[in-house]
């Protein structure tokens, strides 16, 4: 076991989780007519014609049952009344080391049976009710990822248990250990890649145990807004980091931005003191397309208290110019997956609630609720297409592009924390990384 992915012990929170999740099951049982639900932790994935295996993602449905991290060939069994059975396939073999359960803080909260042979693996699945749904990452076959069920299983999922919250908030720690070593390595001038070295050393971990390849963009490379190359140019004079780790399968999801250049220090001083801003002004009630405006609202005062624009931050917004240097959402739902699901669902049964039409690619457009964790991401880029489009623009004149020319070399900036949503507003689990008063579940 990595302790620098997964909790040793579980923390008090676990049994209220476990609890949580019952009842939700018990729900999603009554609601498909089922009598169970079966959840595969997914197979090892060959590489083509060679006898590697790609690295093992266990799937989410699970992990939020449990930790069973790198532990394929697993299913967990939930049937009405009875206690959680969890089968695991562990073959005879000196090739491989055996698979690393959880310990016992963990696996009292299930019924555990080892197999080392694959047909009694399989035949004690196949004992089990007719109405049976399988929830696999294969979603090949009869009962197998009914969108029913996953419509239940998604929408309360979005809203986090306390356990869940301490997972995300013992991944910062982590993270934030990591995000200083790449940021001291990017002033001692290392390339993009040893950059990339220092996060991984810091963070204990490999790259493939990261919840999502990490981004360090320096100079113009930040303007690609999801670039994940490995540069060797030393001293760069600006970088955009993204990266998280993950505890226990839930994922943490931090940006920040540094440069050496006064003038883009000054942009990045004035994004992050938006960013802080937004993060205050979101609370339960409110649609994510609300604080999506506020940001472009920002976006314009920053670009108009800078001398990059001469209009109003409300012509801006109308006229395109915030969307070209703001090309994307504020934030998005955050856990198991860092683009977690249910950020558009409005009911348990699959009906969505659409982002407002200015910004229809909005990820995070339903109303918030206590528990859920979303990011907040604001960001401000100079990216080429979309600067060539404004160019061609009517109020093409009114952008100060000497200034914007200059700047363009440092390729963007994004500030990017964690929030969790409380009875009363949001609660920074980035900059506080301290377990948040969440309301009880």
């Amino acid at each position: 076991m990595n302790p620098n992915t997964q909790l040793a012990t579980a923390p008090a929170s676990y049994g209220d989780h476990i609890q949580v999740l019952s009842r939700r099951y018990e729900e999603a049982l009554r609601y498909c007519g089922l009598k169970a639900i079966v959840i595969n932790a997914g197979e090892l994935l060959p590489v083509f014609l060679d006898d590697q295996h790609y690295p093992h993602k266990t799937n989410p449905h699970l992990l939020q049952w449990l930790p069973l991290i790198g532990v394929p060939d697993a299913s967990l069994i939930y049937e009405h009344g009875k206690k959680p059975r969890l089968l695991v396939l562990t073959p005879d073999d000196f090739w491989h080391a055996a698979p690393e359960l959880p310990d016992n803080s963990y696996m009292c909260h299930f019924d555990l049976e080892i197999y080392t042979e694959a047909h009694k693996f399989d035949s004690a699945l196949n004992k089990l009710p007719r109405k049976t749904a399988f929830i696999d990452p294969t979603d090949d076959g009869k009962g197998i990822n009914p969108e029913k069920l996953l419509n239940v299983l998604d929408y309360y999922r979005s809203i986090k248990t306390d356990y869940e919250v301490e997972c995300i908030s013992a991944a910062t720690a982590v993270a934030l250990e990591a995000h200083e070593a790449a940021r001291r390595a990017f002033e001692r001038g290392e390339s993009g890649f040893n950059i990339h070295i220092a996060f991984l050393q810091a963070a204990g971990c490999s790259e493939h145990e990261l919840p999502y390849p990490d981004i360090i963009a320096c100079n113009q490379s930040a303007a690609v807004l999801h670039y994940e190359k490995r540069t060797h140019k030393i001293k760069p004079h600006s970088m955009l980091i993204d990266a998280g780790t993950s505890i226990n399968g839930y994922a943490c999801d931090i940006t920040r931005t540094y440069s050496s250049i006064p003038q883009f220090a000054e942009l990045i001083a004035a994004l992050d003191a938006l960013q802080q801003s937004l993060c205050q002004e979101i609370k339960p009630g409110i649609c994510f397309g609300e604080a999506q405006h506020s940001a472009h609202l920002g976006i314009g005062g920053i670009l108009r208290d800078h001398n990059l624009a001469n209009l109003s931050p409300e012509t801006m917004v109308a006229k395109g110019v915030t969307a070209a240097f703001f090309p994307h959402g504020l934030g998005h739902m955050l856990g198991l997956q860092v683009h977690d699901v249910g950020g558009q669902m409005a009911d348990i049964s699959g009906k969505t609630q659409p982002p407002p039409k200015e910004h229809p690619h909005l990820r995070m457009s339903r109303s918030l609720e206590p528990g859920m964790v979303l990011t907040v991401e604001p960001g401000l880029y100079f990216i080429p297409m979309l600067l060539d489009q404004l160019k061609a623009a009517d109020i093409a004149d009114k952008l100060n592009w000497t200034a914007i020319d200059k700047l363009a070399p440092c390729g963007g900036i994004r500030i990017e924390d964690n929030i969790v949503i409380t009875d009363t507003g949001a609660y920074n689990i980035t900059r506080n990384c301290q377990r948040p008063p969440v309301s009880s579940q």
